[in-house]
């Protein structure tokens, strides 16, 4: 009918009218923006035109006048657009809601998005850097880099595989082919092995690396890498007062693993002592041997230096103890106790007068085990006498 006809075309219309509306609604927002930007601008300009204003004397002053009211002419305008646009807000907040709405949704979706991108290439570096890392450390680096193990130098995997220089170690080392393995980081089938047995290889390795280690130092390419570490001083320095700070070099008192732990020696006073960080108390001497630091003397005799002629003097009061007092007795009661000690410990019997050589030392190494690393300065003395007894 007529009627039905005229109210759709009415609802057309409304249609139309709506969607004008929400376009216009756009259109104004967008206004809204532009003015109040241009408006900040247009501050500004005054502000600034203001401060030359008052500056200014004279012909200057009257010649800005006109510009001044004009920016201001303006200045009223965009005020009373601007309150147009704030009238137009508040009776369409919901449009202007969701147009700042998704503006702000956009923004915060780039910075996720920038921050996402970060990540990932902080975590690609990352993982880079540490697969790259773990790919160039060796276990031989590793191990020589741990607290205590600074005295050690780092043998090359030329040298541990040669067989030669490995000569008589598979007896000395329990799971020898499993320890040599890890030192030359070749994968160790871990499935065959119990985590007892793991502990143990990675022990064994230990150890097969120190002996490997001392046999290394006394070579020409093991000795120069000790030599920058002893001009380095990383040995430490000799306590006794009268060395001066003299660098010492390691030493072992026995090539036997599990005996005495590493001491250093000096070659001022050619004395032993404990190294002084404790954390070398763990490691073991044979690792440096009994040879090296002479050696390394003998190799470069521009590092032998002269005893020290000095010597420690007790006083009392700024006077001498006389050498007849009981301080020296006692001294001298307690040197001949701890040489009668040795005596009786080198299985020799003083009282068996019949033959002379019963009172020579004993070639057998094991019946004169070392106390204390330091040659006997005695010995030369008694073998005299001893030969003039046969004479």
């Amino acid at each position: 009918t007529m009627q039905d006809h005229r109210q759709r075309q009415r609802k057309e219309n409304d249609n139309d009218n709506n969607i004008n509306r929400n376009g216009n609604h756009h259109q104004n927002v967008k206004a809204l923006f532009e003015s109040a930007r241009m408006r900040s601008q247009i501050t500004d300009d005054i502000e600034e035109l203001n401060v030359n204003t008052a500056e200014t004397r004279g012909g200057t002053k009257n010649r800005n006048a006109p510009r001044l009211k004009d920016m201001e002419d303006i200045s009223n305008r965009f005020d009373e657009i601007v309150g147009q646009v704030a009238e137009f807000e508040e009776e369409n907040v919901e449009l202007v809601e969701e147009l700042e709405g998704e503006g702000e949704e956009e923004e915060v979706e780039e910075e996720e998005e920038e921050e996402e991108e970060e990540v990932e290439g902080e975590e690609e570096a990352n993982s880079s850097e540490m697969t790259a890392s773990e790919d160039e450390t060796s276990w031989i680096s590793w191990f020589v880099n741990i607290r205590g193990n600074d005295f050690f130098c780092e043998v090359e995997e030329t040298f541990i595989q040669d067989d030669f220089n490995l000569t008589g170690l598979s007896s000395q080392v329990p799971y020898y082919d499993f320890a040599l393995d890890m030192i030359l980081d070749v994968d160790i089938p871990l499935d065959s092995l119990t985590d007892e047995q793991h502990e143990i290889v990675e022990t064994a390795a230990e150890v097969l690396y120190g002996l490997i280690h001392a046999r290394y130092i006394l070579s020409s390419p093991g000795m120069h890498k000790m030599y920058d570490k002893y001009q380095h001083v990383d040995f430490g320095r000799c306590p006794r007062s009268f060395c001066q700070g003299q660098p010492v070099l390691p030493v072992g008192l026995s090539d036997v693993t599990r005996e005495f732990s590493v001491e250093v020696f000096c070659p001022r006073c050619q004395e032993t002592y404990h190294p002084r960080s404790s954390k070398h108390a763990n490691l073991d001497g044979a690792y440096f041997g009994t040879t090296f630091c002479h050696l390394f003397l003998l190799t470069h005799p521009e590092l032998v230096v002269p005893k020290s002629p000095e010597t420690y003097i007790p006083r009392i009061f700024g006077f001498r103890i006389h050498e007849s007092s009981q301080y020296h007795k006692l001294r001298e009661l307690n040197q001949n106790k701890r040489k009668s000690s040795k005596g009786a410990g080198g299985g020799s019997s003083d009282s068996n007068n019949n033959s002379a050589a019963s009172k020579l030392p004993a070639n057998n190494p094991s019946s004169a085990a070392p106390s204390s690393g330091r040659s006997k300065q005695a010995e030369p003395g008694k073998a005299a006498s001893h030969k003039s007894q046969f004479s």
